[in-house]
């Protein structure tokens, strides 16, 4: 599977295995024996052409039939997973609860039939005498 994807994706980047090897400092030899599955990229390898490439180093090891890498989480990102991962099982599990029942209000705004904010009567003109 790797060196079937390695190829695919040299040929659909317009590069010659020459071209290649130039980009990332690698010999001809070394790119041709990747891509008739003669060797396995080493993890710096494969790391190299996932980058050049802009794709997943799971794509090209066959993991993932998405080319295209996940985005990247910005430092707020990290913050919350970070936080949730602070949290036992179940912590989690009610996080994880809270975000179905927001993404639900979210989806329904005005039109949810779940039940809003309870209503309070209006103190009595006397009450706030008190």
């Amino acid at each position: 599977m790797i060196a079937e994807r390695l190829r695919a994706l040299r040929i659909g980047h317009g590069l010659t295995q020459r071209d290649l090897a130039e980009q990332l400092n690698l010999t001809r030899g070394a790119v041709g024996a990747y891509e008739q599955g003669r060797r396995t990229p080493s993890l710096d390898i494969l790391l190299k052409l996932a980058e050049y490439y802009q794709t997943s180093s799971d794509y090209i090891l066959g993991l993932s039939d998405e080319p295209e890498p996940p985005p990247a989480l910005d430092l707020r990102g990290r913050e919350i997973l970070s936080c949730y991962l602070s949290h036992d099982e179940q912590g989690r599990a009610l996080i994880y609860n809270q975000h179905l029942f927001l993404e639900e209000l979210l989806r329904y705004g005005e039109h949810s039939t779940l039940p809003g904010p309870p209503a309070f009567p209006a103190p009595s003109p006397s009450e706030n005498r008190k």
